[in-house]
């Protein structure tokens, strides 16, 4: 997925949605609601302008889903390329996103959804 397709994950997304930034991060948020997610998402784009979600892996929990992903970037003022393995638990209601979290650590990540290797 690329950044700009924010059209389609908001209409997936509960207006109250919350997404979490790893804890790894220094200054680390929480984003909330559509305008948190636009928020989020022109934070790191304006880092790095060309960034892609390359996801990889889907697991499916109760009401949430582990996603392994590659992400990849190339820094606005670097000019560096950058590409690392991110993963994400969403949280689902209704059908909706109802919450984002965002790991470094595939085992946090698993354990945040109530899974295991």
């Amino acid at each position: 997925m690329a950044a700009g397709d924010l059209s389609t994950l908001l209409e997936l997304c509960d207006p109250d949605v919350e997404v979490a930034e790893p804890r790894e991060i220094p200054d680390s948020s929480t984003f909330h609601g559509h305008e948190g997610v636009r928020s989020v998402v022109g934070k790191l784009q304006e880092v790095f302008p060309d960034m892609e979600f390359a996801p990889a892996e889907f697991l499916a929990h109760g009401d949430r889903v582990f996603v392994s992903m590659q992400w990849l970037g190339t820094g606005a003022s670097s000019g560096a390329s950058s590409q690392i393995t991110l993963f994400h638990v969403w949280g689902f209601e209704d059908r909706l996103v109802t919450r984002v979290q965002a790991f470094f650590d595939r085992q946090q990540a698993l354990e945040a959804a109530g899974l295991s290797e």
